[in-house]
């Protein structure tokens, strides 16, 4: 059980770590969109080619879960300034994927661990019952020595 309780806090952590590198690819997203979007006005360009609308939706996707994200104290120097919108935008759905695994492994996890209190609880009754039992025949068996 403290293997279970120690696993579960094992991947609860993970589970934040990634959510906190989610927000700083996140972070990361938004200043590429922001240098890109002022390259192109500053060029003349249009603000979007249609390449760009593709990232566009991507961040718009990675915006969505930042509402959700929990945000802890990471430096920015954990992540390369010279990685590209989209190697960004792989790297974080690269952290998606392995937060729904993780999230996965922690609902199994804890089921698991419902199911041994489970097993546990209903092992305790089941002794309690028969402890009982054995403790009344030997009464009887001694009150009627």
């Amino acid at each position: 059980s403290d293997e279970s309780t120690q696993k579960v806090a094992d991947v609860q952590n993970e589970l934040i770590n990634q959510r906190k590198k989610n927000a700083l690819l996140e972070k990361q997203i938004g200043k590429s969109k922001i240098e890109q979007s002022s390259k192109s006005k500053g060029d003349g360009l249009p603000s979007r080619s249609k390449k760009q609308s593709g990232r566009a939706s991507s961040v718009n996707v990675a915006s969505s879960i930042r509402d959700s994200a929990v945000f802890g104290e990471m430096d920015e120097d954990d992540l390369p300034q010279n990685m590209n919108l989209d190697e960004l935008v792989t790297t974080l759905e690269i952290q998606k994927d392995e937060i729904d695994s993780l999230k996965g492994t922690l609902k199994n996890t804890l089921k698991a661990k419902e199911e041994d209190l489970r097993m546990y609880s209903q092992m305790m009754e089941e002794t309690k019952t028969v402890f009982l039992q054995a403790l009344k025949q030997f009464k009887e068996n001694d009150q009627g020595t």
